[in-house]
């Protein structure tokens, strides 16, 4: 199977690529975030302050599990970016005409 490619799909890789890492990046500090703002107000959180740390560990758990999969689908984005890219650079018949 053969795929047109041009400029604005690799691009648009790199983009989705970009996103995927930056959005697991956020999750994880808002995890953190949260659990600074938990401390800050831990005496008004009262008994429901414990539950709120095993949740937020729970989380940051299963961030850190997902961590090298998100990195793995980045890195093949950019990969086959990476690809096309080297496929217009080679293009053999763009000087035929001139």
């Amino acid at each position: 199977m053969k795929y047109a490619v041009n400029q604005e799909g690799i691009d648009a890789l790199r983009t989705m690529a970009t996103a995927i890492s930056e959005s697991a990046e956020s999750l994880n500090e808002l995890v953190n975030g949260l659990r600074s703002s938990a401390e800050d107000y831990e005496s008004t959180l009262g008994p429901h302050v414990d539950s709120m740390y095993e949740a937020l560990d729970d989380i940051g758990n299963i961030l850190k599990k997902a961590t090298e999969p998100v990195d793995s689908i980045s890195s093949k984005l950019n990969d086959v970016a990476e690809g096309y890219e080297e496929v217009i650079e080679n293009d053999r018949f763009a000087n035929l005409g001139k």
